[in-house]
């Protein structure tokens, strides 16, 4: 299991995502924030196991039909995936809107979330991000490549939702731990992701979908 966790590192870099970072900084800063955040991310992660579980499923399937096995048919969604993360950088790159960011309307009604909605929002949101989901189908193609035993598997598949989550968890551990200073702290952390938040995609997008493409020529070759 440890060699499967040392493929899936990388997406500690894919998952930085400015948006959702700022969508927890605004719920940290609204009443009953620490509650809202934590929810917030749960849902997130909770659609990202199920993903993954799904996902899963569906590679392990389709390489057992498969005269090659599991090595080509990881060896295409790493190609696939490569290309779309490259596709998103180059649209990021030009200008156009963050593919991971959700409708305008949703961060209209922020402040007017309970817990219980921002959990499903949580979820909401997660759909629609497609560099997560191609992160997270790319993570089950590496487990199902591996052959791990079921519960190894699912111990993966939990890692691979933490991975997912994790650049979220940085403002809540922000707020937590800096005190009195934490609203001035939030206030330049939400400032920065804003005002870098084109070329941050770029970087993790373009970065990753080379790395992704390589990783599947490797696999055919």
């Amino acid at each position: 299991m440890s060699s499967v966790l040392l493929k899936m590192l990388p997406f500690v870099l894919g998952s930085i995502a400015p948006t959702t970072i700022g969508m927890v900084v605004i719920f940290l800063t609204s009443t009953t924030g620490v509650v809202k955040a934590c929810m917030f991310i749960l849902g997130n992660f909770i659609f990202y196991v199920l993903w993954g579980l799904i996902s899963l499923y569906l590679v392990s399937q389709i390489s057992s039909a498969s005269l090659d096995g599991s090595s080509i048919v990881s060896a295409t969604v790493f190609l696939i995936g490569g290309l779309l993360l490259i596709i998103l950088a180059v649209r990021s790159f030009l200008g156009e809107d963050d593919p991971d960011a959700p409708p305008p309307k949703f961060m209209s009604i922020l402040d007017k979330l309970g817990p219980v909605k921002l959990f499903g929002l949580g979820i909401a949101i997660s759909i629609v991000k497609p560099r997560f989901i191609i992160f997270v189908l790319e993570g089950a193609s590496i487990i199902a490549e591996a052959r791990l035993q079921p519960i190894e598997s699912f111990i993966s598949l939990l890692i691979l939702a933490l991975l997912m989550v994790w650049p979220m968890l940085i403002p809540l551990i922000v707020f937590l731990i800096m005190g009195e200073h934490r609203s001035d702290a939030l206030k330049s952390m939400r400032a920065w992701l804003v005002r870098n938040q084109r070329m941050i995609n770029v970087t993790v997008m373009g970065i990753l979908g080379i790395f992704m493409v390589f990783l599947g020529l490797t696999r055919i070759f």
